[in-house]
């Protein structure tokens, strides 16, 4: 499973635990079916509400959520927005839950190692040990065997 959908499926999951706790602790004054309950409708609020970028699974068609009852009776919206297989839909304004959890959870910024280039590559990139043809493209046959980055020994040619 690649890394983003895996960490999406974190954040959906803490936030449905979290839901699932709040809800339980609001309804635990009923008893322990209250409890149970309140664990299930903040369980669900919490899946619900985990706001963040969704990539759609199928083609689909969105309109405006005013207007489902309508389309239901037979009518047709008045526009339709198209949305293919793989786009992401994001949330354009950051919702109250988003903020908050901002708040109580300050993002890091952790910067990926740059990559360490081989010697060959850093021999190419030198100027100095530029060897060009007449026409002005690199020689890298040229370069190679002055570098000493000629077949390595025990190798079928």
């Amino acid at each position: 499973m690649p890394k983003k959908k895996l960490k999406r499926a974190k954040e959906v999951a803490v936030s449905t635990v979290e839901g699932a706790e709040a809800g339980s602790a609001l309804l635990s004054p009923l008893g322990p079916i209250g409890s149970l309950g309140g664990g299930l409708l903040g369980g669900l609020a919490g899946f619900v509400l985990a706001d963040g970028e969704r990539i759609t699974p199928i083609d689909m068609i969105a309109i405006p959520a005013f207007e489902y009852g309508q389309v239901r009776s037979g009518q047709d919206p008045t526009f339709m927005i198209y949305i293919k297989e793989g786009e992401m839909i994001a949330p354009v304004v950051k919702t109250d839950f988003m903020e908050a959890t901002e708040e109580v959870m300050p993002t890091t910024n952790t910067r990926t190692k740059k990559r360490k280039l081989s010697k060959w590559n850093r021999y190419v990139k030198n100027k100095k040990n530029h060897i060009r043809f007449k026409n002005g493209k690199l020689n890298l046959e040229a370069m190679a065997k002055k570098g000493g980055f000629g077949k390595k020994k025990g190798r079928k040619k």
